[in-house]
């Protein structure tokens, strides 16, 4: 095999996503397909007391719900497969809501319009 560090290679991808051709998975639809929302918590590190699910049943298009309770023993992780897949019993992670450059965009387009 000739060796390739230090040279330029052609990936066989390339024409079809600098093209616009390339098919993401968003892109595909089919039919009767299902469509996932995931609920993150607020809290960064908190104990799973109980969830309410009936509010979220009752909403129109709803055809499942899945919580960890449904996912014992599913693990994953990039290195070791150790963090469920969903949240079983303790929240561990929160995903910042904290975004500056969104106020920074509003303010800017408020003093273009105004």
């Amino acid at each position: 095999m000739e060796p390739l560090v230090g040279k330029g290679v052609t990936r066989i991808d390339a024409l079809e996503k600098v093209s616009g051709a390339a098919v993401f998975g968003p892109d595909v639809k089919l039919a009767s397909m299902l469509y996932g929302k995931t609920l993150r918590s607020p809290h960064a590190h908190a104990r799973i007391v109980s969830i309410n699910l009936e509010a979220a049943r009752q909403l129109p298009g709803v055809r499942a719900i899945v919580t960890g309770a449904d996912m014992p023993g599913v693990l994953g992780g990039e290195a070791v497969k150790d963090m469920p897949f969903l949240a079983q019993g303790k929240v561990r992670y929160q995903v910042s809501r904290w975004r500056p450059w969104r106020r920074k965009t509003r303010r800017r387009r408020s003093r273009r319009s105004g």
